[in-house]
């Protein structure tokens, strides 16, 4: 089917011959004009002098002196006017939310040509709305009617008083604002159309060089391109050229959102020529829904990847992305093939590595925090990231890493200036002086030296990074010229917005050729355009269209009854794009998703629905869904080579097995090869809070203190009390307790604060409770605390070397205790001694096998000769009036563990025998309860 511009070029050419030089072509975009051309030389037949194309704002600009500024350079200039006419000295942060509303405004009443004296007005009284309004339509005026009969200044209200405090001012600010500006020959778009309609009223002669206008693609047209498209048609210096169907202008179609636009311009602004109705035209369109973005990243690559055979150079194929954070998993998707893709939207800053350096800096500078003694400390998160960053990684990798080593292994939380500085990168982030601390500054010095370095590589590979380096370099030294002229410091926050908005629409342009090949965009890049084959993504509500209008001081009635902008037009401009570049396309994929995403439910857009019950064309639906597969898991065996037996006959004399150790033995085989054969450890994180696995150490570490002083003699019941009732001491012998357990596991800086506060008056109970306990017992003496014990025990012809740290042992007359502190939950009763060698976790008992090991421990290293009792301290149970410190065994209390020597030292003499022997393999355990919180469970998948 022939394109638009086609048409476009061949009316042309009929009309003018081959003397377009002194014809201008005026699109809503620079792309359509390439386009353009390419259609107009395949109509000639001769080299010609190619007319002259123009955007819509580059003949405006024709027409007056002004040039158009950056927004931020306006947004200075306004925030001088505001704070004098508003007599306020409001900071440049606060008032920059309300700056970028109000250019917003003036931009649509400049455009729309609207007195902004009037608009402005604040009606004191209805009748008013009848003198000052007289102008407009009855449906217009009774709009602003409506809006000042809800909005009675005389009913007065802390909202209402805002509004009207900043509206009184609103006439003045724009006038001013507007004066100042053309002060500086300068202007914004609105202000630039208005004086280009203003000039145009008082001059009837044309841009040099021009004798005719062809205006085409156009669709929504303010009030100020209204005026040049009717001066222009009265001197029959223009032409229209239309793009639009049937279905959405033609007869019974007015209820249409897509020709909303179109039906007035056809009227007022006759087509050059008459187009036909393209949708009656057979076409191929499937409509496809899909569970999530990526999902539809990877079906537009398997759809291209199905017809590449039939793709040629032409640029004759469209991906079109309602959603333009998918261009990168689209790109990734592609599959390999010999024809091009031409990427027309760029690569937005905002998705580069360096605006992620600007982020990871930002959360840097704002958590950073000035202490008591005057030193300045960073958040350990912030410092990691920082290092992890490509950028710091390429530049300085050695200095960082050891950085993020030694904040790990001494578990800085809060990180001091002077522990991070020796690179001149690190000086430049970290150092403190005058000048650094402006923000823009800061951020200028860091992207200097990376950009100098970067270059310096001459690596061709990092040629996107340098330039995007540069651009930001750039961008955030002028916004510091800007603010600093006018002596405003920034703070990070605003800073940050700014630099946002500023880079928000900025992107690296890809080279490439755009006339030819897969072409990617945006739905507002397709204007003009048409393609044979379009596969559109993210039709969903929400995408397309848009369902958020700008933010804005001037309310919807306002701006209904003005003839300014509203959400309906922004629905309508939609509409149009959507049903535009769909009417000469052959082959149509409609992508959406079905997953929600915040506020957005994953419904297909309004305009799919509409196309269904609409046209009279066929369309296919179809559903596409993730296929959940689960992985086949391996099995694991490892048998008992030479190097693993050699590390295996070190536990006979050299190295020792603990408790903890033959019990991770008996949960799973695997688990005991990667802890104490490949001895692979957790990776270690820094912990801001006193984390669980450290809170027995610290409780144990806390009654070894209370205890220490009475080793080898009977305690008074009466000295326990007073310990426990001086509750100063306790809380000494805690922090102690913690400085030192967790200044042993390589931690420093845990601060008292928030949980770690709660779980010390936790340990605070527990403490009391537990010297109350032993108050109850009568000649308690302590034998030993926290002390290691190791023995050989027998097995076959050799020995194994056993060892383990025991809590307490103390004596209650004749009877030694075994104490172990559990803050787990215990079952102090057990079925039979061969039980606690079950591999099946809901039988085995660990702290019951633990204390018996450690009775065996003790029973083999002394000579004592009485009842070896095992006895355990349940944390959670100790408040308990029945609380019991034995255990059972088969219903009877274990009240000595030479009892029961003989079975248990047999049945351990079983496990190191497998363990030792090589005709057993290291496998996993059947048992999958036992891989929940099993840290290993990531290598072995079980």
């Amino acid at each position: 089917m022939e394109s638009f511009l086609s048409i476009v070029a061949k009316d042309l050419h009929s009309k003018f011959g081959d003397d377009l030089s002194k014809v201008c072509m005026v699109f809503p975009s620079r792309r359509a004009s390439l386009f353009f051309n390419r259609c107009l030389s395949q109509v000639i037949s001769k080299p010609i002098w190619a007319p002259q194309s123009l955007t819509i704002g580059e003949l405006m600009q024709k027409f007056t002196p002004l040039i158009p500024t950056d927004s931020f350079e306006l947004l200075i200039n306004l925030y001088d006017i505001y704070n004098k006419e508003k007599n306020t000295t409001e900071s440049f942060s606060d008032f920059y939310f309300w700056g970028e509303m109000m250019l917003g405004d003036f931009d649509d009443v400049d455009k729309y040509l609207v007195d902004a004296n009037k608009l402005f007005t604040n009606i004191k009284d209805i009748k008013e709305i009848d003198q000052l309004f007289d102008f407009l339509e009855k449906e217009q005026i009774e709009a602003i009617r409506m809006f000042w009969i809800h909005f009675d200044p005389s009913k007065s209200s802390i909202h209402k008083q805002n509004f009207i405090s900043i509206w009184k001012v609103l006439s003045t600010i724009y006038s001013q604002l507007n004066s100042k500006l053309r002060e500086k020959n300068i202007g914004y778009d609105g202000m630039i159309y208005r004086d280009a309609v203003k000039n145009i009223q008082n001059t009837e002669h044309l841009p040099e060089g021009i004798e005719h206008f062809a205006f085409a693609g156009f669709n929504a047209l303010n009030r100020c391109e209204e005026y040049l498209f009717n001066h222009l048609n009265k001197l029959k210096k223009a032409s229209f050229y239309w793009d639009y169907d049937e279905l959405y202008v033609g007869e019974g179609s007015s209820y249409h959102q897509a020709g909303y636009f179109m039906r007035k311009n056809l009227i007022h602004f006759p087509p050059t020529i008459k187009l036909e109705s393209f949708f009656k035209a057979k076409k191929n369109i499937e409509i496809i829904s899909v569970s999530s973005n990526t999902g539809q990243a990877n079906l537009t690559g398997h759809l291209i990847d199905f017809i590449k055979d039939e793709l040629s150079d032409n640029p004759d194929t469209a991906i079109i992305l309602g959603d333009e954070n998918l261009l990168m998993p689209v790109l990734y998707s592609m599959p390999d093939m010999q024809h091009k893709v031409n990427i027309t939207m760029g690569y937005p800053m905002r998705n580069t590595s360096v605006w992620s350096l600007i982020e990871v800096l930002t959360a840097l500078k704002k958590n950073a925090r000035q202490e008591a003694n005057g030193t300045t400390t960073y958040y350990h998160k912030n410092i990691e990231q920082l290092a992890e960053h490509p950028f710091f990684q390429c530049i300085a990798p050695d200095h960082f890493n050891t950085i993020c080593k030694n904040i790990i292994k001494e578990n800085h939380i809060r990180v001091n200036t002077n522990f991070l500085l020796g690179h001149p990168l690190a000086d430049r982030v970290f150092e403190i002086s005058e000048t650094n601390k402006i923000v823009t500054t800061w951020f200028s010095k860091i992207l200097e030296y990376l950009l100098n370095k970067m270059e310096a590589l001459e690596d061709t590979k990092l040629q996107m990074d340098i330039e995007c380096l540069f651009r930001m370099y750039t961008t955030v030294n002028r916004i510091h010229d800007c603010l600093t002229e006018r002596n405003i410091i920034p703070s990070t926050e605003i800073f940050m917005r700014i630099l946002r908005d500023t880079t928000a629409g900025r992107s690296i342009p890809f080279a490439g050729e755009p006339l030819i090949g897969i072409q990617v965009m945006g739905l507002l890049e397709t204007r003009a355009l048409d393609f044979k084959r379009i596969i559109m993504l993210s039709v969903n509500e929400g995408k397309i269209p848009k369902t958020s209008p700008a933010p804005s001081f001037i309310p919807y009635n306002l701006r209904l009854g003005n003839g300014l902008p509203t959400i309906e037009h922004q629905d309508a401009i939609f509409a149009y794009y959507f049903y535009r570049i769909l009417q000469r396309a052959e082959n149509i994929k409609l992508l959406y998703t079905t997953s929600g995403d915040g506020i957005s439910k994953g419904e297909q857009s309004r305009f799919i629905m509409q196309l269904k019950y609409d046209s009279s064309l066929l369309l296919i639906e179809k559903s596409i869904n993730s296929g959940i597969s689960i992985p086949i898991r391996k099995e694991i065996i490892i048998s008992k080579n030479t190097e693993i037996q050699k590390i295996l006959e070190r536990y006979r004399e050299h190295s020792a097995l603990s408790p903890s150790a033959l019990t991770s033995y008996l949960d799973c085989r695997l688990k005991f090869f990667f802890s104490y054969i490949a001895h692979i450890k957790e990776a270690e994180t820094v912990s801001e809070e006193i984390e669980a696995r450290y809170f027995g150490d610290i409780l144990h570490k806390s009654i070894y203190h209370i205890y220490k002083e009475y080793i080898g003699e009977i305690i008074d019941p009466k000295q326990l009390l007073k310990i426990a009732e001086n509750t100063n001491k306790i809380e000494d012998i805690i922090y102690n307790a913690i400085n030192e357990e967790l200044g042993r596991n390589g931690h420093s800086g845990i601060e008292m604060t928030g949980s770690n506060i709660l779980l010390k008056e936790v340990l605070k109970k527990y403490l009391k409770k537990i010297i109350l306990r032993d108050c109850e017992q009568k000649n308690l003496k302590i034998i030993d605390l926290e002390n290691e014990y190791r023995v050989q025990l027998p097995i076959g012809n050799s020995t194994v070397l056993l060892r383990g740290t025991i809590d307490r042992i103390d004596q209650i007359g004749e009877v030694v205790r075994i104490v172990d502190y559990k803050t787990g939950n215990i079952t102090p009763k057990i079925k039979s001694i061969s039980e606690l060698f079950s591999r099946d976790p809901e039988l085995m008992n660990k702290a019951a096998f633990q204390l018996l090991y450690y009775s065996l421990l003790y029973n083999r290293s002394t000579s004592f000769n009485g009842a070896i009792m095992p006895a355990v301290y349940t944390i959670r149970s100790i408040y308990n009036a029945d609380f019991k410190y034995s255990f059972e065994i088969n219903g009877n209390e274990l009240y000595d563990y030479r009892i029961h020597k003989k079975e248990f030292e047999e049945q351990l003499e079983l496990v190191f025998t497998e363990i030792f022997d090589v005709n057993f393999n290291f496998d996993q355990t059947e048992h999958e309860a036992t891989c929940t919180y099993c840290p290993y469970s990531q290598i072995c998948h079980k």
